[in-house]
């Protein structure tokens, strides 16, 4: 695992819910550990969050 400081996906990035992998989604802020995304389609809905082993950087 990471260490506490280590972030895999930066700000901007975009990235896939493992649990939703066909919506694409764009890394809005890291806070603790927790990844705060918006969806690509909907900027304007409410915000996503997730931890790291809930993403990837592919549509899988």
């Amino acid at each position: 695992m990471n260490n506490a400081s280590e972030q895999v996906y930066v700000v901007g990035e975009l990235v896939f819910a493992k649990a939703q992998p066909n919506e694409q989604l764009r890394v809005r802020r890291y806070i603790d550990e927790v990844y705060y995304c918006t969806r690509v389609l909907e900027p304007d809905a409410k915000e996503r969050v997730y931890f790291e082993r809930e993403l990837s950087k592919k549509c899988e």
